[in-house]
């Protein structure tokens, strides 16, 4: 069995339906899709997606139910808990630890040796260089600045 339903930020119907459905005898499957990369030694929890385009180098642990979107690139030896939601093009540098059910968002990047807690929503775009603790919203605003140089 396949759980297709998706995920999005602190909304938990994805893993609510996954509890009821294995508290009736169902199992779900681990999906890799062809075109990822997964080092022989990286444990996958049953439920976990992996979509396309994505490398997950060895060492690292993705907890049940995760979803490793689109282009997400998973460093050595990362560990990411159950429920969480990697979102198309994120990076985690090497030694990234990631709580249960957080979700980060499009383009985010955690340098190496972060520690992002439990239930904390990392927008779009950021980089965190900084341990988050759990339930905690990052957002990073960016101001845009332009130089202009001589003709």
């Amino acid at each position: 069995m396949i759980n297709g339903v998706g995920a999005l930020p602190r909304q938990y119907h994805r893993w609510k339906l996954a509890s009821m459905m294995r508290k009736k005898g169902y199992h779900f499957a681990t999906i890799i899709h062809p075109d990822a990369v997964v080092a022989y030694d990286v444990e996958l929890a049953e439920g976990v997606q992996i979509m396309a385009g994505v490398v997950v180098q060895p060492g690292t642990t993705v907890g049940k139910d995760t979803i490793i979107n689109t282009g997400v690139i998973i460093d050595h030896d990362c560990t990411i808990a159950d429920n969480c939601h990697l979102s198309p093009g994120v990076i985690c540098s090497g030694d990234v630890s990631v709580g249960k059910n957080v979700h980060i968002g499009t383009g985010a990047k955690a340098i190496q040796g972060i520690n992002i807690g439990e239930g904390s929503v990392i927008a779009a775009g950021s980089t965190i260089y900084k341990d988050v603790p759990a339930g905690i919203l990052v957002k990073q605003i960016v101001k845009t600045v332009i130089e202009v140089v001589g003709v």
